[in-house]
């Protein structure tokens, strides 16, 4: 049940970040549109392809085959990069939100696992 919570928070964060480092770090238009078309394209072709590559890798191997797969890609990643990615820090960041923090981590809770224990924060907050 922990693991299936951090899956889905971290997960959940994914997207807004990368869109937040994107919009600081290519500041030309031009440039961040090429980006986040490039984002987009990633996202969809995995939403797309994982699916099918999973189901063809615990058709055939072991359900361990899943996460090996994802290696190499990590270890490419973890390499290339601290060379390729500039520094992203906000100069100037804004203030923290502890409330949208707080209604964000009810959310994914609550849809991250159907039978979550939280689900009656989540009604009593009307998120459902």
């Amino acid at each position: 049940m922990a693991a299936r919570v951090g899956i889905a928070v971290f997960g959940s964060m994914l997207l807004p970040a990368t869109l937040s480092l994107m919009r600081t770090v290519f500041r030309d238009d031009h440039e961040r549109r090429l980006a986040i078309a490039i984002w987009t394209a990633g996202f969809s072709a995995g939403a797309a392809l994982g699916p099918i590559a999973g189901g063809f890798l615990l058709n055939h191997f072991w359900w361990g085959s899943v996460f090996l797969l994802a290696a190499p890609v990590l270890v490419a990643f973890l390499i290339s990069a601290p060379l390729l990615l500039p520094e992203s820090r906000d100069p100037n960041p804004g203030p923290v939100d502890p409330l949208s923090i707080v209604l964000a981590v009810l959310a994914m809770l609550r849809w991250s696992t159907p039978s979550s224990p939280w689900r009656p924060v989540a009604r009593c907050c009307r998120v459902c």
